[in-house]
């Protein structure tokens, strides 16, 4: 069984999920300029105003992560977190693959 949260909570989660794929092939991982990779893991806890909350890492190398902050979805499904999370679930796919074709050129 799993758990929920409010539509608005739910649909940001899903330009996040849909950016992380555009971005690296991945539903939780993001490649930013200049190369550097976060992921974020979603909390399961169920909160009764249907916000959502998770931890952003910051990947090392194939096999390492460090722990960098941690992050809410209001239930109006605004971000409360690092500025590039909160951009990029405004920005959607289009600017993760910004950032990727960014990244791949080394900027």
């Amino acid at each position: 069984m799993g758990w929920s949260c409010r539509i608005e909570t739910s649909k940001t989660i899903e330009r996040l999920q849909d950016a992380c794929v555009a971005s690296t092939g991945s539903s939780n991982t993001v490649e930013l300029p200049g190369g550097r990779r976060y992921f974020f893991e979603l909390s399961n806890r169920e909160y009764a105003d249907g916000h959502a909350t998770g931890r952003v890492f910051r990947t090392i190398n194939d096999t390492q992560a460090l722990p960098r902050e941690r992050f809410s979805i209001s239930p109006e499904g605004k971000v409360k977190g690092p500025a590039w999370l909160q951009a990029l679930a405004k920005g959607g796919r289009t600017l993760a693959e910004q950032w990727a074709q960014q990244a791949r050129r080394g900027a």
